[in-house]
């Protein structure tokens, strides 16, 4: 039988993750590009090494 350290594998989860932030709205004011960030998501790594996916919502 096989014995799992789940803090271990918890730590080696973390390291494969990636957090971005959750973007709501994008406007220009006074010529910058102004970002309005509503969170933070933690995503696999490996979704941005293998392709680059631009993904948007309109409500």
């Amino acid at each position: 039988m096989k014995i799992i350290d789940l803090e271990t594998e918890r730590k080696k989860k973390e390291k494969l993750m990636v957090t971005i932030p959750i973007i709501e709205l994008i406007y220009g004011e006074k010529g910058e590009i102004e970002f309005k960030v509503v969170g933070k998501k933690a995503v696999p790594q490996s979704m941005f090494e293998n392709q680059t996916t631009f993904t948007s919502y309109r409500l």
